[in-house]
């Protein structure tokens, strides 16, 4: 566990396991479990964020954003359980509140572990872990591909709303959407093929190294028996 003046960081490993462990309990949570365990666990991985991952504002913000994301494909849902489901409406909102507090205990328990450590620290902490090498490669080209597409789909949307004059019909804004999206896509993948080409040109045979280790202090451990009586407990009444 590292402390300095901006926040206190886990050790990499024992994020990964946190936040596997918490994605194991809100698959396994039965789905009639009472409603105020999932409530419990998403406040307490809340109070861990701000202590763990970011500065209050910054993991809010992370926070809010991830939930923007979310919160169409949960309007849509919230209609096709109210009109579709054969349960009671009281009945049904209730799976619903339980699908919705699970799904934000994934996103805070992902910010919380994961998003809050530095890249090279997560790659470097699955090697030291003995994990096969293809896995962390893919992993790296996964997180580094997804920051270029995530780049060029916020700067093709931001010329877009740079250019327009009046508002359009749906329709058209749909055509126009459908062809920024093929572009960006293409332009992602061109650009990706360039930084392949440019590591190879600097050496790159296959192989991550990394001089960084790690070494888990007493309070990594700590936070791990901690999550995992929670879970345990929350699990068993």
């Amino acid at each position: 566990m590292k402390s300095n003046s901006k926040k206190v960081s886990l050790d990499p490993r024992v994020g990964l396991v946190g936040f596997l462990a918490i994605l194991v309990f809100a698959a396994a949570l039965p789905a009639g479990a009472p409603l105020w365990k999932s409530v419990v666990l998403f406040s307490l991985l809340l109070t861990g964020g701000l202590f763990f991952s970011f500065r209050g504002s910054q993991f809010w913000k992370r926070f809010k954003n991830l939930v923007l994301i979310l919160l169409p494909f949960l309007a849509f849902l919230l209609v096709i359980t109210l009109l579709f489901s054969k349960e009671p409406p009281g009945r049904a909102l209730f799976y619903f509140g339980q699908m919705v507090f699970r799904a934000l205990i994934v996103v805070a328990a992902d910010l919380v572990f994961i998003l809050s450590q530095k890249t090279q620290d997560l790659l470097a902490a699955l090697t030291q872990a003995k994990l096969p090498p293809v896995f962390i490669q893919l992993l790296n080209f996964a997180i580094r591909y997804s920051q270029i597409f995530t780049k060029e789909a916020t700067n093709s949307f931001r010329a877009r709303l740079s250019r327009e004059k009046c508002r359009r019909l749906f329709f058209e804004n749909l055509r126009i959407t459908g062809l920024i999206s093929e572009r960006i896509f293409w332009r992602a993948i061109e650009r990706s093929e360039r930084i392949y080409a440019a590591m190879l040109s600097r050496g790159y045979n296959g192989h991550l190294y990394f001089h960084q280790k790690f070494r888990l202090q007493r309070a990594d451990l700590v936070a791990l028996i901690s999550l995992l009586a929670v879970l345990i407990f929350l699990a068993s009444i």
